[in-house]
């Protein structure tokens, strides 16, 4: 809405990626408008897992992994002004 200019939520959200042999780990957290919940997406070699990742709690989710990860992770998360965050890792 430009009748606000800068007293908008220009900041990004925090989003930590944590992959162990076992499992990825995503914190994430918003001080400003607050997270967009459905703005969560995660791919794996260019294939969607948001779907596996379960809420933890606390602004945490999980994916258990059978076997360690492969390739190219790329974690994406919205704020409810549209700010982006990504992560991607490598392995």
């Amino acid at each position: 809405d430009p009748k606000f200019g800068w007293h908008l939520d220009d900041q990004r959200p925090t989003l930590a990626v944590t992959v162990t042999p076992a499992a990825v780990r995503v914190g994430m957290h918003d001080y400003g408008s607050g997270l967009d919940p459905a703005s969560f997406t995660a791919t794996h070699n260019g294939t969607a897992v948001t779907g596996q990742f379960k809420a933890v709690g606390g602004g945490g989710w999980e994916m258990p992994l059978a076997k360690p990860l492969a390739g190219k992770l790329t974690v994406g998360v919205k704020d409810k002004q549209g700010n982006l965050t990504r992560v991607e890792k490598s392995f």
